[in-house]
């Protein structure tokens, strides 16, 4: 049978995390359609001897190891080795929410792609794991919202695999590259239509205010690269002061909880 999918996972000196992706790939009820390619950024710590025994073992179709210029990078080659109709990036450490998960999408794709409107892509929502385990359920948003915020995580995301080359993720872009090519797609209409069901379980850092702040820096400069639009500009810088309110709380009630007297 031929490989519809093609499933890309980028990892860079991530031995145990890749571990479980793999497993979670070849626990996909549409294994036999999927062509599961890993791009390794010439890993030192027995990441890349790891990629190559499982290889050895037919967990992974295809794989490429040497040095790139970050995930992006890494993502980008990754698209030009693939030979499936749809692509969907899936890091190391993240894991599909269930068996059947890449199947509901898949099949999903095929039924709108029927549709007059086409099929460029679809999408799911994701269960976020915070660094101190909990388990936060972000469901997938309207296409209209990606202006503001990303509508979902890249790793419920499958594209069309024409469509994904032709917009290829911008390097000049650290952090938001993914949320940069999916607004360049919904800003010129094509068809991507989200889908009520949970895909993937994505690991989430414990990030920095920097972090953060250059994260949101980027989607606004990557939304007023696409739309000069004043007005979603304005409501952006209106999400960047409520993200670091909200972050400013968060720590401000971490050190009191710190400093509380235990009783």
């Amino acid at each position: 049978m031929s490989k519809m999918i093609s499933v890309i996972t980028v990892v860079k000196n991530a031995r145990l995390d890749l571990l479980k992706t793999v497993e979670s790939v070849n626990a996909q009820t549409c294994r036999d359609v999927i062509e599961y390619v890993v791009i390794d950024g010439d890993s030192t710590d027995g990441t890349k001897e790891l990629v190559r025994q499982l290889a050895k073992e037919k967990k992974i179709d295809l794989w490429l190891s040497e040095s790139d210029h970050g995930i992006y990078d890494a993502m980008n080659k990754g698209l030009q080795l693939i030979k499936g109709e749809w692509v969907l990036f899936l890091n190391s450490g993240d894991v599909f929410h269930s068996e059947d998960s890449l199947m509901k999408l898949w099949k999903k794709a095929q039924e709108k792609d029927q549709t007059p409107y086409g099929c460029s892509g679809v999408y799911g929502g994701c269960v976020q794991i915070l660094p101190n385990g909990q388990r936060v359920v972000s469901k997938p948003l309207p296409p209209r919202k990606i202006y503001t915020r990303m509508v979902c995580s890249h790793q419920s995301l499958l594209l069309k695999t024409e469509v994904a080359r032709e917009h290829p993720f911008d390097l000049s872009y650290r952090i938001a590259a993914d949320h940069h090519q999916l607004m360049r797609l919904i800003y010129r209409f094509e068809p991507i239509w989200p889908v009520n069901e949970l895909i993937s379980e994505v690991q989430l850092e414990d990030y920095t205010w920097a972090q953060l702040k250059k994260g949101l820096q980027e989607k606004r400069h990557a939304l007023w690269n696409v739309t000069h639009n004043i007005l979603f500009y304005f409501l952006h810088w209106v999400r960047f002061l409520g993200v670091g309110f909200k972050h400013l709380l968060r720590r401000l009630r971490d050190l009191v909880n710190k400093n509380s007297p235990r009783m």
